[in-house]
Parts: C-alpha cells; structure tokens; sequence
C-alpha cells in the first residue's frame, strides 16, 4: 500500500488563514492526488440488496408486518443452512458446536414459520 503524505506550504504567505490547508496528496509511489478526490475514492457506495432490505424491514416494522418478519427468518435460517454458520451475539460454525449451531437455526426456521404463517392468516 502506497503511503500517502500531505504536502507543505511553500512559503510564509500560505500558512495564514485557510490558505494553510493543501488539497494535494502524495503518495510514495510520485504521484499526486486531489484530497476531495481521495475522500471521494474512500466512500464506498452501500451494497443495493442491503440499503432494499432496510428500507423493508422499516416498511415492515411500521405497518405492522409480521409475515414479512417470518419470511426474514425463515430466509436467514435457510441462508445459514447454506453457509454452514450462523450468528447470535457470536458467529457460531456448525463444525465447531453442532448441536448449539442446530438449536440456533431451527429457531430461526421456526419463529420465521410461525410469524409467516400468523402474518398471513391472522
């Protein structure tokens, strides 16, 4: 990783007032980078699936949902199935404790099932 290092004022006169602060970046390699570039270039745009999913879990949330609640569950116990891990408070491998790994995602299943099926018919 390249080392990054802000330059210096060139004389007196720049070091007064905001004239002190460099917008130029260098880096150990010689090149040179625009610091709002840089700022830019470090902020990651979130991923799309998740900014989609917050916004409905609030929609759920507010009006009450409880079926979509359940079908979150039931979709996270599913996906940890699948990925063979799971986490509550700690990351829990099903190689490493299968029997808490086991209760961890069965409850996930079914407290999704359960919410799902109270959602839709009640």
């Amino acid at each position: 990783m390249p080392e990054i290092r802000f330059s210096e004022p060139s004389n007196a006169a720049e070091v007064s007032g905001k004239e002190c602060i460099s917008n130029e970046l260098s880096l150990s390699n010689g090149s040179q980078m625009n610091l709002p570039e840089k700022i830019w270039t470090a902020v990651t745009v979130p991923p799309r699936p998740a900014v989609i999913c917050l916004v409905v879990v609030y929609v759920a949330f507010f009006f009450d949902w409880y079926w979509l609640w359940g079908l979150f569950l039931l979709l996270y116990g599913l996906s940890d199935l699948a990925r063979k891990t799971t986490w509550l408070v700690i990351p829990i491998a099903r190689r490493d404790y299968p029997v808490v790994y086991f209760a961890i995602v069965l409850t996930w299943i079914l407290l999704g099932s359960y919410w799902l099926y109270v959602g839709v018919y009640f």
